[in-house]
């Protein structure tokens, strides 16, 4: 009986399988998703920056900026000749990185006391799932870790850092 009071259900583990994954299918259908969709096209038209201009509005990178990326694209596929929609992603992929700056790298292995991680990013980009990744790397590594959700628009992020950190 004292057992039972600490294991989980077959139903409860269910339901929670299946919130990480409808969890995974709205990250899926974010606004990367979207991108995505926008390059699966046959052709690169006017359409296409249309949408990725939307896209990214809509994904609050913000005016100024999504104006900023997408002439940067648009330039760049034109003075390199790019047809396919599949090579003009891969520049909005360089672009993007280019805009956000370099990385430095986070040494897991590194002795340190603390390490806090502030992960910041537009709605549906994978904010959620990629913390529940980095804190599974932490713990896999011996590391102590705590969570703390700051999402104002979705209630239920809480509950996701439960279930997966």
């Amino acid at each position: 009986m004292a057992l039972r009071l600490f294991r989980r259900s077959t139903e409860e583990q269910q339901a929670d399988e299946q919130r990480i994954h409808d969890s995974l299918e709205k990250t899926r259908g974010g606004m990367f998703g979207r991108l995505g969709n926008i390059f699966q096209a046959n052709e690169i038209t006017e359409q296409t920056w249309d949408e990725l201009e939307e896209t990214l509005i809509m994904g609050d990178v913000g005016i100024e900026t999504t104006e900023v990326l997408v002439a940067r694209v648009q330039q760049r596929v034109s003075k390199e000749g790019i047809k396919r929609p599949a090579d003009a992603q891969a520049v909005l992929k360089q672009e993007m990185l280019a805009m956000l700056g370099g990385s430095d790298a986070m040494e897991i292995d590194e002795p340190r006391l603390l390490t806090v991680v502030l992960v910041v990013g537009v709605n549906g980009s994978g904010k959620t799932t990629s913390i529940a990744k980095l804190a599974k790397l932490y713990k896999d590594h011996g590391r102590k870790v705590v969570l703390a959700a700051a999402d104002t628009f979705r209630a239920a992020a809480v509950h996701q850092l439960q279930i997966w950190g």
